[in-house]
C-alpha cells in the first residue's frame, strides 16, 4: 500500500475493515468466496488504475473536451480517456458489484463504491463514462424481457455499448417563469403568494425548509420591489408610521409561528398549504373573498 495524491489508501481500509469489519460478510452465502486478499488485490489495482490511467486524463479533458461533429452527430471524447476506459473494462470495475449470475464479479458494493472513490479522484468525467454502464446494467437485467435482455446486458458487460443519462427534466425552466411570475404579480397586486407556494410546494422540502424558502423568496421580492416603489412616489408618510406600529408585533408573530410549526404534522402542513393556496387563488381569479362570503352566509343563518 503505497502513498498516492489521490485518495488516503490507509484511511480507505481503515473504514472498510476496522470500522465496517466486511471480511465478516463472509460468513453470508454471496461473499463466502471473498476474504480480505481479494478485496485488497481489488483496491490495489483501483488505485493503480485511478493512479497511472484516470488522473493524467484529466487536463486533456479540461483543455481538449467534447467534440460534437455537426454534419455526423457524432461526439467525441478526448483520445487519452480510452486507455483508462478500456482499463477499467477490462478489468470489471463495471460489473464489481453485479451479481455473478449475470456475469458480474459479486463482490460488496462497499468494494465497489471504495474503487469507485479513487477513479473519481482521478478523473470524474471518465469515470461517469464508466459508470453510467453499471447504472444501464442494474436497471436493464432485473426488469428486462429476454429478447431485450439479450440485446442490450451482454453488450454492456463486454463495454461495447455504454449507459447515457437522457433525461426529461420537466421542470427545467420553471423555477424562472415562477420567479418571473412571482415578481411581476407581487409589483402588480401584491399576489406573488399561491405562484411562489404552489412552485416550491411542489418540490417536495419538507415542512421547515418550505417555510425557510417561503420566507427568503419574500423578503428578496420585497426588497427588489423597494427602489421601484420609492422612484413612483408609492412608499408615504402614513404607510411608513403604520409600518412602525406593526414592527413590534413582529417577534411575537415569529414565536407563534415557530410554536406552531413544530406541532403540526407534515401532512397536516401539507393540506393547511393546499388549501391556503386554493382559497388565494378563487380570491384572485374571481374577486371574491371565499372566508368573507362564508362568513356572510353563517352569519344570515344565525
Amino acid at each position: 500500500m503505497s502513498l498516492n495524491q489521490l485518495i488516503d489508501s490507509r484511511d480507505v481500509r481503515f473504514t472498510l475493515f476496522e470500522m465496517l469489519e466486511l471480511e465478516k460478510l463472509n460468513r453470508f452465502d454471496a461473499f463466502k468466496d471473498f476474504d480480505r486478499s481479494v478485496y485488497e488485490d481489488t483496491l490495489e489495482l483501483a488505485e493503480k488504475i485511478a493512479v497511472q490511467q484516470f488522473y493524467p486524463t484529466n487536463a486533456e479533458g479540461d483543455k481538449t473536451g467534447l467534440k460534437f461533429d455537426p454534419k455526423t452527430g457524432e461526439v467525441k471524447v478526448p483520445e487519452s480517456f480510452k486507455k483508462g476506459f478500456n482499463a477499467y473494462i477490462e478489468s470489471g470495475f463495471h460489473s464489481l458489484a453485479l451479481p455473478q449470475e449475470i456475469g458480474g464479479t459479486g463482490l460488496p458494493s462497499s468494494i465497489s463504491m471504495a474503487c469507485a472513490e479513487y477513479f473519481n479522484a482521478g478523473n470524474t468525467s471518465l469515470t461517469m463514462y464508466c459508470g453510467s454502464i453499471t447504472g444501464a446494467i442494474a436497471i436493464i437485467a432485473p426488469f428486462a424481457n429476454k429478447e431485450l435482455y439479450n440485446m442490450v446486458v451482454p453488450k454492456l458487460m463486454e463495454g461495447k455499448w455504454g449507459g447515457t443519462m437522457c433525461l426529461t427534466e420537466p421542470g427545467a425552466g420553471s423555477g424562472a417563469i415562477a420567479g418571473l411570475a412571482a415578481g411581476f404579480s407581487s409589483t402588480i397586486a401584491h399576489s406573488a403568494g399561491p405562484i411562489v407556494s404552489l412552485y416550491i410546494f411542489a418540490q417536495d422540502l419538507g415542512k421547515t425548509l418550505f417555510v425557510g424558502t417561503v420566507a427568503w423568496t419574500f423578503t428578496l421580492i420585497n426588497l427588489s420591489k423597494l427602489p421601484f416603489y420609492i422612484g413612483a412616489g408609492l412608499i408615504e408618510k402614513d404607510v411608513l408610521l403604520l409600518g412602525a406600529v406593526l414592527v413590534p408585533l413582529i417577534p411575537a408573530g415569529s414565536w407563534l409561528g415557530k410554536w406552531t410549526h413544530q406541532r403540526v404534522s407534515e401532512r397536516l402542513f401539507n393540506r393547511v398549504i393546499l388549501v391556503l393556496v386554493f382559497i388565494a387563488g378563487i380570491q384572485l381569479i374571481f374577486g371574491i373573498n371565499p372566508v368573507s362570503w362564508v362568513l356572510t352566509l353563517f352569519r344570515r343563518g344565525a
